[in-house]
């Protein structure tokens, strides 16, 4: 930052001599060497703490990044469940409808077992409150 060489040095000195005196010159030189001190360490403490916070700033964009593709996959999932119940409620619509024209064919003799079939119910569910004489062999 400051380019003081040797001989610059030398010419301060003797200036500092002349116009504070030898009696004095010791003092100055102290002074000016704690003042020197507490400048780089708050110089440092400064360094330290703009490193320290540009490693947080670089975590951060880590986890902004992270949040950001958890948030994309969250979002494939979610839009892949929706399409797969779009699916299923598509084909349980169509399955029904073919369901229902196939035991609506088959007319008076379709049994207990195919109205099963036909609805997905079990035929115990369907039979179920009948007396004994009336439910379909097993």
């Amino acid at each position: 930052m400051f380019e003081i060489g040797f001989w610059e040095m030398v010419l301060v000195g003797v200036v500092a001599l002349v116009v504070v005196g030898p009696k004095d010159l010791p003092i100055l030189i102290r002074t000016v060497g704690k003042w020197v001190g507490r400048a780089r360490s708050l110089a440092g403490e400064f360094k330290n703490e703009f490193d320290r916070e540009v490693a947080r700033t670089e975590e951060l964009k880590k986890l902004v990044e992270r949040e950001t593709s958890v948030a994309e996959v969250h979002k494939a999932i979610e839009d892949a469940r929706k399409s797969i119940s779009l699916e299923a409620q598509g084909t349980a619509r169509s399955d029904s409808a073919v369901h229902v024209d196939s035991s609506f064919n088959a007319g008076a003799n379709t049994n207990i077992g195919d109205a099963a079939l036909c609805t997905g119910d079990s035929a115990a569910e369907l039979t179920a409150g009948r007396p004994d004489d009336e439910r379909p062999p097993r």
